[in-house]
C-alpha cells in the first residue's frame, strides 16, 4: 500500500472536496431550475491565489490582497482582485503560499445575460483551516450582488506554512485585469 505524503494527501482532499462541492451545487442548480422554470442557472469555478507578502495577522483578524480568475461554463473568464481573510475569530498561521477554490452558481432572468463582473461584492461566512507544513481549510461565503450570486457550498484552500485560524471570513471582490 502507497503511502501519501502531506502535500499529496492535501491535493488529494481537495480534489475530493471540490467534486462533492461540484456535485452539490449541479444538484441545487438543477433543483433551482425546475423550482423557477423563468430563470437560467449558470455554473462556474473561482479560483484564487493570496499575493506574497500581502499576508498580515493581528490573532483577531486577519487580512490578505487575493487575484481571482472566475470561469464560467459559458462565456469567457473574469479577472478579479480583492481582499479575504478572518474579521473576528482567531488566526495563529504562519502561511507562506494560500491558494482557495469556490464553485459559483449565479441566477439570471431566462433571455438575459450574467452581467459583466457580477461576482465583485462582498462575502461573508465561518471559516476554518489548519496547517503543518501542509494543510487545508474550509469556508462557507455568503453574499455577492443582488442576490444572484452565490460562492457554494464550501471554499476548498490549500496552504503551506504552521497554525490553525477559525472565525468569521470574508472575500471582497472587485473587476480586475490579467497579470
Amino acid at each position: 500500500m502507497r503511502s501519501l505524503t502531506t502535500p499529496a494527501l492535501a491535493r488529494t482532499m481537495g480534489a475530493a472536496m471540490v467534486s462533492v462541492v461540484a456535485l452539490a451545487g449541479t444538484v441545487q442548480a438543477q433543483d433551482a431550475a425546475d423550482t423557477c422554470p423563468d430563470r437560467t442557472i449558470e455554473l462556474g469555478k473561482l479560483e484564487c491565489t493570496v499575493l506574497p507578502e500581502t499576508r498580515r495577522n493581528y490573532i483577531v483578524r486577519s487580512t490578505a490582497q487575493v487575484q481571482c480568475l472566475f470561469d464560467p461554463t459559458k462565456g469567457d473568464s473574469e479577472y478579479y482582485v480583492g481582499e479575504t481573510g478572518i474579521r473576528l475569530g482567531l488566526d495563529f498561521t504562519v502561511r507562506t503560499e494560500d491558494k482557495f477554490t469556490f464553485l459559483v452558481v449565479s441566477s439570471h432572468r431566462m433571455g438575459e445575460t450574467r452581467p459583466p463582473h457580477a461576482l465583485a461584492g462582498k462575502y461573508f461566512g465561518p471559516s476554518i483551516a489548519a496547517c503543518v507544513t501542509y494543510g487545508i481549510g474550509v469556508s462557507a461565503l455568503l453574499g455577492g450582488t443582488r442576490g444572484e450570486i452565490s460562492l457554494q457550498p464550501v471554499g476548498v484552500e490549500t496552504l503551506q506554512g504552521l497554525g490553525i485560524s477559525a472565525g468569521l471570513g470574508y472575500l471582497y471582490l472587485e473587476p480586475g485585469k490579467a497579470s
